[in-house]
This record gives structure tokens, C-alpha cells and sequence, in this order.
């Protein structure tokens, strides 16, 4: 993808992580045992949506990325993000070594956030290429009709 296609899409991802993440948050805090959200916890949350919304831009390429590549940045991006989360997780002391059962908790919200995240955007695509694949064949249909009426005009 070139960065045309990337800064909408990281934009767009930007939003909906950071949403994710909020009920993510919730969920998190509920089953840790926490009473209450520190808003100074939601300036974090925001800084990380920023950060791992960034991480979209592994995407970027100036060529055409084949299965396998795009496979490989998909991974590779999945690792990153777990690896931005965790990080702040421990310095803003979200998580501890001695609770493994947080970080479980963690690393499934974070990856139900990831395929949320991914399967939102593949939509968004799809939708994309089913309105220009329609846009395609509306402009082939109305070319033949064009030159269906020119070949009746000639006779």
C-alpha cells in the first residue's frame, strides 16, 4: 500500500482502537478487581491508541505486497502491538509478574481488540472494492450501450 491508502486507514484504525480499547479497559478493570479508572489510565489508554494506530504504517510499501508478505507485516504488526501494550502495562503498573492471570486477561483483550480492529478494516475495504467493481461495470454496460447505438445509427 502506498502512504495515500495508509494515513486514512491509520486514522480510521485510530478510532476504533481507541474505542476498543476503552470497553477493553472496562472489562479488564472489572475482572482485575479494580474499583475505578484513574483518568490519568485514559491519557495512557489515548497515548497507546496513538502509538499502536502508528504501528499501521508497516503496511506501507512502495509496491504491490504479495500473501506472504503481507502475512509476515500482519504478524509481525500483532507482535509489535502486544509489545507496545505490555511495555506500558508494566511501567503504568497495569499489570505485575506475580498476577499471570492479568496478563492472560490482557493478551486475549488486546487480541480481540487486534481481530476487531483488522476484520472493521477488511470491511471498510471490501466495501470499497464492491463500490468500484459496480462503478466499473456500470461504466462497461453504458460503453456497450454507446456503441450498441452507434452500430444501430450506421445501418
Amino acid at each position: 500500500m502506498d502512504m495515500k491508502e495508509i494515513a486514512p486507514r491509520v486514522l480510521y484504525s485510530f478510532f476504533i482502537i481507541f474505542t476498543c480499547s476503552l470497553v477493553a479497559m472496562c472489562i479488564f478493570a472489572l475482572f482485575a478487581g479494580y474499583r475505578f479508572i484513574a483518568i490519568t489510565d485514559l491519557f495512557v489508554l489515548l497515548g497507546l491508541a496513538i502509538l499502536t494506530s502508528l504501528a499501521g504504517f508497516i503496511f506501507y510499501s512502495k509496491k504491490e505486497l504479495s500473501k506472504r508478505q503481507m502475512l509476515i507485516r500482519n504478524i509481525i504488526h500483532f507482535l509489535l502491538i502486544q509489545g507496545i501494550i505490555f511495555s506500558a502495562a508494566f511501567l503504568v503498573r497495569w499489570i505485575f509478574l506475580h498476577y499471570p492471570g492479568r496478563m492472560v486477561l490482557l493478551v486475549v483483550l488486546v487480541s480481540i481488540v487486534y481481530v476487531v480492529v483488522y476484520t472493521m478494516e477488511g470491511y471498510k475495504t471490501k466495501r470499497l472494492a464492491d463500490r468500484l467493481t459496480q462503478k466499473l461495470h456500470d461504466y462497461y454496460d453504458k460503453k456497450e450501450e454507446r456503441e450498441d447505438k452507434n452500430q444501430n445509427n450506421d445501418i
